[in-house]
């Protein structure tokens, strides 16, 4: 196709093409980064937000966290097994409680009633100490020559002041148990 267009004119036909083209372009280039805004600004409010919050708790975390060195972790866990090794020990030497009162009762007269027992741990001792009330002198004198007879038991001592009433006399006994006796 044949242009007759003079020279001149023909220009002004190419400039304004070219600049409608670039019009058209600009226009589409910008209608596109709109809806970008439009799609990434959402996204970019919500992970600014997360991102504030993240820092926040790691904020609160580090404060909370007590940094300790290497030193007091090696006393602390020094110390740790110092009980544990303790803990061991005394479950080998432990003392079976009720094992103790069934024997007790087991050679407790109907005449003697006990009142309170309790443990007292001296030197590596275990003392049990019963007190309670005897009938007579000679069903206390009795019960205590059957704890005597006992095998979990050391020492049986009884207070004179226990022997000191004929009738209805409190007493008091102190039993040294015996660690890891035969069953």
């Amino acid at each position: 196709m044949f242009n007759l267009l003079p020279e001149k004119t023909k220009e002004v036909v190419r400039r304004e093409y070219q600049f409608r083209t670039w019009a058209t372009f600009f226009v589409l280039l910008s209608t596109v980064f709109f809806f970008l805004i439009l799609i990434f600004l959402p996204a970019l409010f919500v992970s600014n937000s997360i991102r504030l919050g993240l820092e926040h708790n790691i904020e609160d975390l580090n404060k909370s966290v007590v940094l300790v060195d290497y030193k007091t972790m090696a006393f602390e866990l020094n110390e740790s097994n110092t009980q544990i090794i303790t803990a061991k020990e005394n479950l080998k030497n432990r003392i079976d409680l009720q094992e103790l009162i069934e024997v007790i009762d087991g050679v407790r007269p109907s005449s003697i009633k006990i009142n309170r027992f309790a443990f007292k741990d001296a030197g590596g001792q275990t003392n049990l100490i019963l007190s309670g009330e005897a009938d007579d002198r000679d069903a206390l004198k009795n019960f205590s020559a059957k704890l005597q007879g006992v095998s979990k038991f050391s020492s049986v001592e009884v207070p004179l002041s226990s022997f000191t009433k004929s009738s209805n006399a409190d007493f008091s006994i102190t039993l040294e148990v015996v660690k890891n006796s035969p069953k």
